[in-house]
């Protein structure tokens, strides 16, 4: 059985596959975890024969649909190519591990059995400036503290439960994962955090953010046209708040 399977789902996101990919190898080189990296190329007709060369020796497979199959869609493909794995790491095309994160996620699922889900502090920044950050009001204490007075504060506190949490990197209990169905593909995009959080926590399942694992949402870039973004964004709202009347459950 597989530790972990990395799945990332790519809509004319070719150009930042690679960075991904390889900040995901470089994160778990020298570690004791078990994995494989999926690609999957949803539908947008991206040519990624260059990239199979470049890992042909790697732990990394790619997968291709004849259609968009949503945001959900294709991770729920991506999840029944190893259904035994022990986590699944659901990432965005757009993103790098930092050192260490991924380790540091699996090490504490290994170590809360209540846990159906976690995920890492998220930076969205551009190469140039730090835009934006999003963690908890009371980690972001810590970080000003810690980054720029260099006093460490509240030394205990790297997890709190939280939801829900934002899906640019998204760390399963497989068990869990299969045990709500995976994503609803009902929602093709947008709103898959608080629909997936929802699903966990009503299976009993806790969630959490982890402080001490960093990954960089750093091209946050729209694939999509406005058109595009106004449809799904309104059918996916709409669908959301007929499945969960009063929102996202605290």
């Amino acid at each position: 059985m597989l530790d972990l399977v990395v799945q990332i789902v790519s809509y004319k996101t070719k150009k930042y596959l690679s960075d991904c990919i390889d900040s995901v190898i470089n994160d778990l080189r020298g570690s004791d975890i078990s994995y494989k990296i999926l690609i999957f190329e949803n539908g947008s007709r991206d040519n990624l024969a260059d990239l199979e060369e470049k890992y042909k020796n790697k732990q990394v497979n790619f997968y291709y649909s004849d259609k968009n199959l949503g945001f959900g869609g294709g991770h729920n493909s991506l999840a029944k190519k190893f259904p035994q794995s022990k986590y699944l790491f659901a990432l965005n095309p757009d993103t790098i591990v930092a050192e260490g994160a991924t380790k540091t996620l699996f090490d504490f699922m290994n170590g809360h059995l209540e846990a159906g889900l976690c995920g890492p502090k998220i930076f969205e920044e551009n190469f140039r400036s730090h835009k934006k950050v999003f963690w908890p009001k009371i980690f972001i204490i810590k970080d000003f503290f810690e980054r720029f007075l260099k006093i460490k504060i509240l030394k205990s506190i790297n997890v709190l439960e939280f939801n829900p949490l934002q899906g640019a990197a998204w760390f399963f209990r497989r068990a869990a994962f299969n045990k709500i169905g995976g994503f609803d593909e009902n929602l093709f995009l947008y709103f898959e955090e608080g629909d997936i959080c929802n699903s966990l926590k009503t299976a009993g399942y806790k969630i959490f953010f982890v402080y001490d694992a960093v990954v960089n949402h750093i091209y946050k870039s729209r694939t999509i046209s406005e058109e595009e973004f106004s449809k799904y964004f309104e059918e996916s709202s709409r669908y959301f708040y007929k499945k969960w009347p009063k929102g996202d459950i605290k």
